[in-house]
């Protein structure tokens, strides 16, 4: 069990030691690029609070937080750094921009330039500590002989071991209890390292927030969030039928983070509700502009609130009191994952319930998912949009051109309205109009646009087709 929990804190620091490397290559200026690739760096390490650079003259000049800085690092620090193997070490202290206790793990090239992480002292290693406790072994960690944390004052048993390539140290400590503990402890021992490194396994992959789980949280708490609308057009007049609300994040510093990035993670951390409520109320607020009465808004609906009840029942409710709303409102499903007949048999009588309150249901980026066929056999979708790899230079790809035409077909079928997603060429225009697809959307036409934005652009829309 001590071998297993130090091999766990070796591999944590290496993962961490190994994204530091590219930043300690060569000496690199503190631009923008370099510090959204910082904040990228600790965005993408569970415990990083912040990433920095430092010089051959032993400052560092640029942090992730700060961007261009002239922060000194101790004598003692830049002696054990070029005397570690590897030049790479761990120094246990308080941090200079905020004097907090912080692990520092030092990587330098031959020449002395080198990047260090700044880590939280305890986060690494909290899950290991709870769980250890739980059996009443306590666990205290030192670097370089300074103790992180402190240990009872009366032990019958400890064990140390320590790291090869870095200064830290782990110490085990069974406290004294009882005779009667003792005794059944060492009965037990076996069946609970078993269980114990089991738990641990589970518990670290279900527990551990990754950074960007705080950072959403703050971020829906500061409305970081904002929702911006990509207009959908007819493909014939290409008036503005409708749109799709999209959600967007510019947190209060750094770059903006894309939905590929967020989404994911809010969807395993459960941020994916209060995220859905926002794009919904932004889209009941554009349907309730007197300035848009010509077209829908689509928004999209996570598998796990199309499995969640508490959800669906809210939009029931919506449709209760504002009917109107709700037969101008498309709920887009991805396809996104496969679904056991359990998770479909729900998913369906779920939609059920909402058609049956008049919302229309879509199916998004069909053709790149798992469900496909069987998914749209077993549920009625209103409308159907194929994805975007589908469309890109469709005019020039005979491959293409020959699958889309099997989806339409299909679609047509089945009585369901088909909009092509990516449109950004206009040679692409006429041959999906030509195909049959009845709606468009790309950047051709726009881009995503706040409320005001979209509507300025719907009214710029239909004063053209005015003066045709």
């Amino acid at each position: 069990m001590a071998n297993r929990a130090l091999n766990m804190l070796n591999q944590e620091l290496d993962a961490k030691q190994q994204m530091l490397v590219p930043f300690s290559i060569d000496p690199i200026s503190c631009d923008k690029s370099t510090r959204r690739d910082l904040l990228q760096a600790v965005l993408s390490h569970h415990g990083v609070k912040e990433i920095g650079l430092f010089s051959s003259q032993g400052r560092v000049y640029c942090a992730s937080n700060y961007g261009v800085v002239n922060i000194p690092i101790y004598a003692s620090t830049l002696n054990r750094i070029h005397a570690a193997e590897n030049r790479t070490t761990l120094i246990y202290g308080k941090a200079q921009t905020n004097r907090l206790p912080t692990l520092f793990l030092y990587v330098a090239n031959s020449k002395g330039y080198g990047a260090n992480a700044l880590m939280r002292p305890l986060s690494l290693f909290n899950t290991y500590f709870e769980q250890l406790d739980e059996l009443g072994i306590e666990t205290q960690l030192s670097v370089h002989g300074a103790p992180i944390n402190a240990l009872s004052s009366h032990s019958i048993f400890t064990l140390t071991l320590s790291l090869k390539a870095l200064p830290l140290e782990i110490r085990f400590s069974i406290p004294y209890y009882s005779a009667l503990s003792w005794t059944l402890l060492n009965l037990f021992l076996g069946l609970c390292i078993s269980l114990l490194i089991k738990r641990l396994m589970a518990y670290q992959q279900l527990s551990q927030r990754p950074p960007i789980v705080e950072m959403m949280i703050k971020g829906i708490r500061e409305q970081e969030f904002t929702t911006h609308f990509q207009p959908i057009v007819d493909s014939t007049s290409h008036q503005v039928i409708g749109c799709e609300a999209l959600l967007r994040w510019q947190p209060s510093e750094g770059p903006s983070i894309p939905p590929n990035q967020f989404i994911p993670a809010a969807e395993k951390y459960d941020l994916i509700e209060p995220l859905t409520e926002q794009v919904l109320n932004a889209a009941i607020r554009l349907l309730s502009n007197p300035a848009y009465l010509q077209g829908y808004v689509a928004i999209n609906l996570s598998r796990y609130l199309l499995l969640r009840g508490s959800f669906v029942q809210k939009l029931r409710q919506l449709a209760k009191q504002h009917p109107h709303i709700a037969k101008r409102l498309v709920l887009e499903v991805t396809e996104e994952r496969a679904y056991d007949d359990q998770e479909l048999h729900y998913i369906i009588d779920h939609l059920k319930t909402l058609n049956q309150h008049h919302y229309r249901v879509a199916v998004d980026d069909f053709g790149t998912g798992y469900s496909g066929l069987d998914f749209i056999r077993r549920y009625p979708f209103d409308i159907l949009k194929i994805d975007r790899v589908f469309v890109a230079e469709v005019h020039k790809q005979h491959k293409n051109s020959a699958i889309l035409d099997t989806m339409v077909q299909l679609a047509h079928k089945r009585q369901m309205t088909v909009i092509a997603e990516g449109v950004e060429e206009i040679e692409e225009i006429a041959f999906l109009s030509e195909k049959g697809i009845q709606g468009l959307q790309g950047f051709y036409f726009a881009r995503p646009a706040a409320m005001d934005d979209f509507i300025a652009y719907c009214e710029k829309a239909i004063d053209k087709e005015n003066d045709h």
